[in-house]
């Protein structure tokens, strides 16, 4: 468990001023409703413009969504998007797709109708094709059949020709390609994209946040919402609700005017 993150907002008010450059990633699946809509209230909305309007830094939203959804839920300019937790990146002059989980683009469509098929009998359960990964989701499933909804999407990807991934959420599931690639090498290839490869990364994740990626960030602000996970982050939130409150701060400290960032290349 790591520190709390309100007990220590002046150490990291500090290590923020003295950053060359500052990449604020924030997991929107955290701002995602169950049935998968994105709570985008005026509020959130003001936080994301002050955040990506700001010269110092730069901000992503990384999802389990595609990149386009994302980007058509969430139209801020200046955002960086990166869909499918990061397999697809988009920035203002720049798209990127990592070339192997783009490989089995139509091997996923076939696994998503698959799933579909075989779970159509189950009431509650939505299949999410997302291009390049699959999200299940069965918030709506009667507690007697959710065994039913596992036994079922695991057996087809025992019977898929491809190797694919699946990974396990509050009553979801998402399937994406066995590729060398997480959010941490998303973020090193958009330090490297935006010739900020010294900047500081301040990394804000709910309990769907990728332990692996928090490890490569540790020398990095890293904050995981929920109090009683096991997890690398520096710093925790006790809630997911919290992660508001954590934006907030940040568009605080962004238009304080007594210690600005450190300037100068990286």
């Amino acid at each position: 468990m790591g520190l709390a993150f309100f007990e220590h907002v002046d150490e990291i008010e500090k290590q923020i001023a003295d950053a060359p450059h500052l990449l604020i990633c924030i997991q929107a699946d955290s701002l995602i409703e169950p049935a998968g809509e994105l709570k985008t209230d005026a509020m959130l909305t003001r936080h994301l413009k002050v955040l990506a309007s700001w010269p110092r830094s730069s901000t992503v939203l990384i999802s389990g969504k595609s990149r386009a959804e994302l980007q058509a839920r969430i139209p801020i300019p200046g955002l960086i998007y990166g869909g499918n937790q990061g397999l697809e990146i988009s920035g203002d002059g720049f798209l990127f797709v990592e070339p192997t989980a783009a490989s089995y683009a139509d091997a996923l469509v076939a696994l998503a109708d698959c799933l579909r098929q075989k779970l159509s009998k189950i009431p509650g359960v939505v299949v999410e094709p997302r291009g390049l990964t699959i999200g299940i989701h069965y918030h709506e499933t009667p507690p007697g059949e959710t065994e039913e909804v596992r036994h079922q999407v695991h057996a087809v990807l025992a019977s898929a020709n491809h190797p694919f991934h699946l990974t396990t959420g509050d009553k979801t599931f998402e399937v994406r390609p066995r590729v060398a690639w997480n959010p941490a090498k998303a973020i090193a290839w958009i330090k490297e994209r935006l010739d900020q490869q010294g900047a500081l990364t301040f990394y804000l994740g709910d309990a769907g946040a990728d332990e692996e990626a928090l490890a490569a960030l540790s020398s990095d602000i890293t904050i995981k919402a929920g109090a009683g996970q096991e997890t690398v982050a520096r710093y925790y939130l006790e809630s997911v609700g919290d992660i508001r409150k954590a934006l907030h701060w940040l568009e605080s400290v962004i238009n304080s005017p007594r210690k600005p960032m450190a300037t100068g290349t990286c």
